[in-house]
């Protein structure tokens, strides 16, 4: 996926690895405002991540 452009015409200022975090928000956002999603009792689903955060030396934020 590339980098769109702002509506200015200047380059995306995120990072690849933050714009892919953006649009996984995205996806989920529009799937849990979406009204074809499945129910139970009536109730909507909930939707959680909890994704393993690395810092840039490749570990994660629990190791030492």
């Amino acid at each position: 996926m590339r980098p769109v452009p702002l509506p200015d015409g200047s380059r995306d200022p995120r990072c690849t690895a933050q714009r892919r975090a953006d649009a996984f928000g995205q996806i989920i956002r529009t799937y849990v405002a979406g009204s074809e999603r499945p129910t139970s009792g009536g109730v909507c689903r909930t939707c959680s991540s909890n994704p393993e955060v690395r810092t840039r030396s490749g570990r994660t934020q629990g190791e030492r």
